[in-house]
């Protein structure tokens, strides 16, 4: 608790994101996704993306309408992440008009949203068709994201493609 304190506080809130996703305690996910809907931070949407949990979708997909397109590339690599079916219109829309490419930020000077929007989707619908296929119902909630995680890494161990 005295670290989502922290989040209010300018010089170390960025300090307390990292200890906060390094912990994944549950509590800290509601706090976090307050702070990025209160000033889109691309830190904190690949933090939101890495976590799993479909509560941050509806947050990530209004961020892809943020007038920077830093912010809005790591969110559709975020919303790839968390493997939503409600984030497709929104990256279909950025992967078809989101073209121009990023100058304003150096890590990614010349990428597009358009290409991390086109590389979420896939990321969406290959996770989308080893749930279909495992068997599993198709839904994006943290245990069944643990599930995938838990059968990709045996699949590696065993020799099994592990792709996507």
């Amino acid at each position: 608790e005295p670290l989502i304190a922290m989040l209010s506080e300018p010089f170390v809130s960025s300090r307390a994101v990292e200890a906060l996703a390094k912990l994944h305690d549950e509590k800290a996910l509601a706090p976090l996704i307050r702070l990025f809907e209160e000033e889109y931070n691309p830190s904190l949407a690949t933090v939101l993306g890495h976590w799993g949990d479909a509560r941050a979708v509806e947050p990530l997909m209004k961020a892809m309408g943020c007038p920077h397109s830093h912010v809005r590339f790591y969110a559709a690599r975020a919303l790839g992440n968390l493997g939503d079916d409600r984030a497709i219109p929104v990256l279909e829309w950025a992967r078809d008009n989101d073209t121009t490419p990023i100058t304003d930020t150096k890590s990614l000077h010349g990428k597009s949203v358009a290409s991390a929007a086109g590389a979420a989707i896939e990321k969406i619908e290959q996770h989308n068709e080893a749930v279909v296929k495992m068997g599993k119902p198709k839904c994006p909630t943290t245990l069944t994201r643990k599930w995938m995680f838990t059968f990709a890494r045996a699949s590696l161990h065993s020799g099994a493609s592990g792709d996507g």
